[in-house]
């Protein structure tokens, strides 16, 4: 067989395996969110479209996905679908996006692989897609950012008219995507920053014509506005207290980054040790051939300045507003952009000599490799990382309504932790229960159902009925309802 007809086959294998992951990703997200159960902060975001003006009030609140929310709870009602489909469709923003980001390298599949399994199988990055949060938003617009300010820069041959024009357009659609990704989750502030600062410096640095004064003052006038409106919300919650959750150290969000990448896989503390090394070694030779090459990868260069910018932002964020460190959820930018920065270190790397094309390729083969593995080992359908605890929550209330369906006149109690308060409301009123409004206190034996966090144990006087293993989390009915509630009708979801 010749050269020319094993490239052809290699070409249509390559494309069938690119097609089939882009439909298995988005089968995946899709799926998910129809069926995990609705989590605790997604219940919160959806009482504030019932008025709820304390939660309104909160860091809970992202604003753009509670008017998506908004919008398709009206049109379509109150299904964990329907609320989590702005996200959902977020994802194809993201997709389409990181496929652009790649298409450079399609003809150097290894690379374009590594940069696909880096942006696309990590797990806990694509939990949010599947979830009404404002996160996937905001991935998905962060990303469109991205894609518009790392740009290469409009060929020179192009008359100046054409190549001002093209470097500004670029430059104004990253700064506007940065600001709604800002809108999606505050989380990303600093990233505009990041944008508003690099887009400066490239039109400073190469448009060959300059902007009439007006029209500087009008973009200062709007960058302040969207710094505004974001500065503005920040420091309303720091007075309320509100900008809690995080870590203390950049030591720990790195540690938080690390554990939340693992997802469920059983990696102890020596493969984390490894990891931050393996990461601090990608960061040394990144900012290397910055220096080495002088700058002439562009996209290597953007991508080592946001990130500094962005842990720069952090750290004054932790001394100006006394915010925390970044962990998990809202670390999500520091995983995008250090993942974009790996893979613009190897393609870098690869262009650097015969040694530099070997080492690079042999490490951006096994790194798709174990990120490819890690992704097949932790997809799953059931629940996600950061509230594993509501998995079964669905499950839970359906079992509640199949058992008490045909007994409307009884009135039904339940008693749990006061984390599964906002879920079991959300179901109540889902299935039209005539449910009390849960306790969310130490059960006292007098409740219809205790719902217990984490344990099985035996209650006295009530049965287990149904066990989540994912968390350990036990439904308990009393025994003086057990004659009245069994045997049940099954009721179909």
């Amino acid at each position: 067989m010749s050269s020319s007809s094993n490239n052809s086959l290699f070409n249509v294998l390559s494309k069938a395996l690119f097609t089939t992951a882009i439909i298995g990703l988005i089968a995946y997200v899709f799926y998910r969110a129809y069926w995990l159960s609705f989590t605790y902060d997604e219940c919160l975001s959806y009482t504030v479209l019932q008025g709820n003006e304390h939660i309104e009030k909160t860091a809970n609140n992202h604003f753009l996905n509670t008017v998506f929310m908004f919008i398709t709870n009206t049109l379509w009602g109150s299904s964990e679908f329907s609320l989590r489909l702005p996200n959902m469709l977020a994802f194809l923003i993201y997709l389409l996006f990181s496929v652009l980001l790649l298409r450079p390298a399609r003809k150097k599949w290894i690379f374009f692989w590594l940069g696909f399994s880096l942006l696309l199988f990590n797990v806990f990055l694509l939990d949010f897609f599947s979830l009404a949060r404002g996160y996937g938003l905001g991935m998905a617009f962060m990303l469109g950012s991205f894609y518009f300010i790392v740009k290469p820069i409009p060929p020179a041959n192009l008359v100046p008219t054409a190549f001002n024009k093209a470097l500004n357009k670029d430059i104004l659609y990253s700064v506007l995507f940065a600001f709604v990704a800002t809108l999606a989750n505050l989380s990303m502030i600093n990233f505009l920053i990041t944008v508003l600062l690099i887009g400066s410096i490239k039109h400073w640095w190469y448009a060959t014509a300059k902007l009439l004064v007006w029209q500087y003052v009008l973009l200062g006038t709007i960058a302040l506005a969207m710094l505004g409106v974001n500065m503005n919300t920040l420091l309303f919650l720091k007075d309320a207290g509100e900008l809690y959750h995080g870590t203390d150290n950049l030591n720990q969000t790195f540690t938080s980054v690390i554990y939340h990448c693992f997802y469920f896989s059983p990696y102890d503390d020596i493969a984390e040790f490894i990891f931050k090394i393996v990461c601090l070694g990608f960061w040394i030779l990144g900012t290397a051939l910055v220096v080495i090459t002088k700058g002439r990868s562009t996209q290597l260069l953007i991508s080592a300045a946001v990130f500094i910018i962005l842990l720069l932002g952090v750290i004054s964020e932790y001394i100006l507003f006394g915010a925390k460190y970044p962990a998990d959820r809202t670390a999500l930018v520091f995983i995008i952009t250090g993942s974009l920065f790996i893979y613009y270190t190897l393609l870098t790397l690869r262009d650097y000599g015969r040694i530099g094309r070997g080492m690079a390729t042999s490490m951006a083969l096994v790194l798709s490799i174990l990120v490819s593995y890690h992704f097949s080992v932790n997809a799953n359908l059931e629940y996600c990382q950061v509230w594993k605890y509501d998995y079964g929550g669905k499950r839970m209330m359906q079992h509640i309504q199949q058992l008490t369906i045909n007994h409307p006149e009884e009135h039904v109690t339940i008693s749990n932790d006061w984390h599964f308060i906002p879920s079991i409301l959300y179901y109540t009123e889902k299935y039209k229960l005539n449910l009390a409004y849960p306790s969310g206190e130490s059960p006292d034996n007098q409740t219809t159902f205790i719902y217990t966090w984490n344990s099985d144990a035996p209650k006295p006087n009530y049965t287990a009925i149904e066990r989540f293993d994912a968390h350990g989390n036990t439904l308990f009915i009393r025994n003086d309802k057990i004659d009245l509630f069994y045997p049940i009708r099954r009721i179909h979801r």
